[in-house]
Parts: structure tokens; C-alpha cells; sequence
């Protein structure tokens, strides 16, 4: 087969070394083995981060794969900067002077977090009269709804639900990262009404084999990941007081590792409480996780109670890279799908329930090593089997040659 191009719209998307989730280049490596060659177009800015805005950026070519660096202002949170930063984004997308210099898609890939990137590549697929792709991550406008920045009937929300309307009848194919999405649809009557499952994956290849364990003082768990609203620490918080509390200052340690909008909330919280054994630090990359899993006895995390959005199910970015460490991991969250459960490589707990999280921790610490390195060995099995980034680029293949199949029949 002859190389096709595919250009994958993300805004947020990341190369590798930098902290945040790398999905399509982790997808866009392997679709290069299957002969296509991708081209990712994403805004070389960090959130919350008014410093790193920049005019232009060096196209990139990493492992293969090309990076398009767009400009978008600096914004900090979740205001009108943000909304101007996603249009600047998708503005700048259209102009024909971002894409006169890149050979002609096959196929365009619209992913979501906002609907505005995706509805700037379905108008690219339009003017390349190539099929679109629209990937969902984040369902808009439910996901605002679900964590009360929205009203249901608000004109907000009306306005969304109509622009994810529009892109999935625009749409060759929808394609998601939650088992849940095609109910969605079927429940909203909104055409296809089905989905391809893609998940979140590993490139194994990267992580290498399960970790073993080193010998610690103390029982380690460990958070990587984005301190916002949706991630729920406060209830992490609260369980590690809790356990202080009741027992004192046992032998267990939490490390926080990332940035976002709650984490001074949360420094802040633990100096007023006195909560000793919680500790903060910067965002590492994906490179550095392997590292950081190394001195870690089991992973953490927590989510909201939001049973009309997760009934949908659930695919964190770093679910499968706990897991393919080998690592237990202790969970707070309600789903239709768990993989932690499905896996049976962890405790679960409800969320939004500090007290039944510091039980589930205090009973992992008195697990000994052979129990923590079985649970943890099931985990990465279940990755291997369901997560694996080749075995996912390939279902992306699939669908892509499928969509092209039907397009120019």
C-alpha cells in the first residue's frame, strides 16, 4: 500500500517529554509501520501557564511523526481567555498558509477536548473532500453539565449539543475512547448512533518489563496526573488526614505529582490541617513515570460522583500507564466500566468517599510484597491485552481504510 497522509487534530495534543497525555503520537507512531504518515496539528501552549504562549513554533518531526506547532494566546483557568485561546486555535487552523507547505490528507482526524478543533477539521475535510473522522474524549456538552458549569436548557449548552451534532452527522466515522459513547447517541437519536471503541493505550515497548519492587521504609501511593476539579484530590487529601488522624503518622506516604488549577487549593489545605505525609511535585514526563513507579508501592486516583456522565464509562490516560508498571492501584471512582476491577488489579471504593478511601489504602499497606506484585502483575496483562498501542493503532487503521473504501465507492 502506498503512503496515505492523515492529519490529526488535537489542540492539547504532546510529543513525548513532555508532561500531559501523548496519545496520538503514541497512535501516529505506529500507523507509520502501517504505512500512513501522520501529521499532528496541536497549539504549543500549557495551560495555566501564561508564560509559555509563543507567535510561531518550528514544525517538528519526531520518530516519523510531524508536529504542526499553532499559536494560541496565553490563558490561566477556565474563562473567557480560555474560549479566545480555543478560537484563536481553530482560526488559525483554517488559514490556508498553516497547511499550503504539508502533502494533501487521506483522512482528517477531529479529536476533542472542545468541539471547536473538531469542527475546524471537519471544515478542512470538507474544503480536502476527504472523509472526517470526529474522535470523542470528552463529551460535549455533558461533561459541563455533569460538573455544574452549565445549565441543562442553557443556550451554552443548546449551542454545544447542536455543534456536536453537526460534527457527528459530518462525520465518516465517530470514534471514542469510551465503551459507553454509541449509547449516547442512541439515546439522543443522533446519527451514526454508534462508535468505535478506541481506549487510551501504552506503548509498551517504551515502559519495558513490570517493575520490581525496591525495599522502602515506608509504603509509597502515588498520584500523577492533573490537580483539577474533575480529579477529585480533595478526597485523597482527606483520607491521608484521616488515616493521620486515626493512626497517627504511620509509615504511608502521598506523593502528588502534576499541576492544575486545585493544586494551591490543595498545598493550602494540607499546611491549614497539618496533613504531614502528603507531598506535592512538578509534572514529569511519560519518559520519567518508569522512575517515579520505581520507589511506588501502589498508584492512586480518584474521580467525581457524576453517574450521568460516567455511565458512559471511563478512559483516563493514566489508568493503562499505572498498570503497565506492574503496580496495584487503589481507586475512588464510579463507572460502567472499571479496568481496575476487570482486571481485578487494585481496590475500588466509591467516590467522593474519604473514609472508605483511607480504609482501602490502610488495607493495601498491610498487603505484603507478593500479594502487591500479583495484583499489579494482573494489570499489566489485562494492558497488554486491551491497551497495547500497536493492537489500538491497528483498530485505527481499520477504521480509517474503511472510511476510505466507502468514500470513493
Amino acid at each position: 500500500m502506498s503512503d496515505r497522509t492523515v492529519w490529526i487534530i488535537n489542540h492539547y495534543a504532546k510529543s513525548p517529554g513532555e508532561p500531559g497525555g501523548t496519545r496520538h503520537f503514541d497512535l501516529a507512531r505506529h500507523l507509520c509501520d502501517l504505512g500512513w504518515k501522520p501529521c499532528i496539528f496541536a497549539a504549543r501552549i500549557e495551560s495555566n501557564d501564561a508564560s509559555n504562549s509563543v507567535e510561531q513554533v518550528a514544525p517538528q518531526e519526531i520518530e516519523g511523526v510531524r508536529f504542526r506547532w499553532l499559536y494560541a494566546p496565553a490563558y490561566e483557568g477556565n474563562g473567557i481567555k480560555r474560549i479566545i485561546n480555543m478560537g484563536v486555535f481553530a482560526w488559525k487552523l483554517l488559514d490556508k498558509e498553516t497547511t499550503k507547505d504539508i502533502e494533501r490528507p487521506s483522512v482528517i482526524i477531529g479529536s476533542t477536548v472542545h468541539l471547536l478543533a473538531a469542527a475546524a477539521a471537519a471544515l478542512l475535510a470538507k474544503r480536502y473532500r476527504v472523509p472526517f473522522i470526529f474522535e470523542v474524549r470528552d463529551i460535549w456538552p455533558e461533561t459541563l453539565i455533569a460538573m455544574g458549569y452549565t445549565r441543562r436548557h442553557s443556550p451554552l449548552a443548546r449551542a454545544l449539543g447542536s455543534l456536536e451534532r453537526w460534527l457527528c452527522r459530518q462525520a465518516a466515522q465517530v470514534v471514542s475512547v469510551l465503551p459507553g459513547y454509541g449509547n449516547y447517541l442512541r439515546e439522543r437519536n443522533i446519527p451514526p448512533r454508534e462508535a468505535v471503541h478506541i481506549p487510551n493505550g501504552v506503548n509498551l515497548d517504551n515502559i519495558g518489563e513490570p517493575l520490581a519492587y525496591r525495599k522502602q521504609d515506608k509504603f509509597r501511593i502515588t498520584y500523577l496526573g492533573a490537580h483539577g476539579m474533575a480529579n477529585d484530590l480533595q478526597t485523597l487529601v482527606r483520607a491521608m488526614e484521616m488515616i493521620e488522624l486515626t493512626h497517627g503518622i504511620v509509615s504511608i506516604e502521598c506523593h502528588l505529582i502534576g499541576a492544575g488549577a486545585m493544586k494551591q487549593a490543595l498545598m493550602d489545605y494540607c499546611a491549614d490541617k497539618g496533613v504531614k505525609q502528603v507531598f506535592f511535585h512538578p509534572p514529569v514526563n511519560k519518559n520519567a513515570i518508569r522512575a517515579t513507579a520505581a520507589d511506588t508501592q501502589a498508584f492512586v486516583l480518584c474521580g467525581r460522583k457524576l453517574p450521568s456522565l460516567y455511565k458512559y464509562g471511563i478512559s483516563m490516560n493514566k489508568i493503562p500507564d499505572y498498570m503497565a508498571m506492574g503496580r496495584p492501584v487503589i481507586i475512588a471512582m464510579e463507572s460502567v466500566n472499571n479496568p481496575i476491577i476487570e482486571a481485578d488489579a487494585g481496590i475500588c471504593v466509591q467516590a467522593e468517599a474519604p473514609e472508605e478511601l483511607a480504609g482501602a489504602i490502610m488495607k493495601m499497606a498491610q498487603m505484603n510484597e507478593a500479594e502487591l506484585r500479583e495484583m499489579g502483575l494482573r494489570g499489566r496483562g489485562y494492558v497488554e491485552r486491551e491497551h497495547d498501542m500497536k493492537l489500538l493503532a491497528q483498530r485505527l487503521a481499520g477504521v480509517m481504510e474503511q472510511c476510505l473504501e466507502s468514500w470513493f465507492v
